[in-house]
């Protein structure tokens, strides 16, 4: 018997019972479907892709928990939503630190040539001094001696 004759409700049966044939029917049958409700979350093809195929894997390991009564497309649908939702998540908030780590490195830049503009003002200006100042302010500064060494 071909398994493309057999309702949902009959495929879900040997799915229970490991039938690959049976899993790959079902997925033949709502993987579009379930595919654009996670395009549609994720708005990313390669997150809608994952989390379709992660949501038909988890929806084969918990299989025993659907029950007849309610529909088996709702159920999944529920399931890669949550999948999509998840992947989104990840992707938003990775973003959010790529994001972060761009302003922190840019901050840093800005700071590091701030201070090195610092540092050439004030190695002028210390030219400008008397070579006995100089090496006071040096001393001091540099090399950390207080005013009494």
């Amino acid at each position: 018997m071909s398994l493309e004759l057999l309702n949902s409700n009959e495929l879900i049966a040997l799915c229970r019972n490991n039938d690959q044939q049976a899993q790959f029917e079902i997925y033949r049958r709502y993987n579009k479907a379930m595919y654009n409700t996670a395009l549609r979350i994720t708005n990313d093809v390669v997150l809608a892709e994952e989390a379709t195929q992660e949501g038909f894997i988890l929806a084969f390991r918990k299989l025993h928990q659907f029950e007849k009564e309610n529909s088996f497309g709702g159920w999944l649908k529920k399931i890669v939503a949550r999948k999509s939702y998840e992947y989104y998540k990840e992707k938003f908030k990775l973003q959010r630190l790529d994001n972060t780590k761009e302003i922190v490195q840019e901050e840093v830049s800005n700071s590091i040539i701030e201070d090195e503009d610092r540092v050439k003002t004030l190695l002028r200006a210390m030219e400008q001094l008397r070579s006995k100042d100089q090496l006071l302010l040096r001393l001091y500064y540099l090399e950390g001696y207080d005013h009494n060494q």
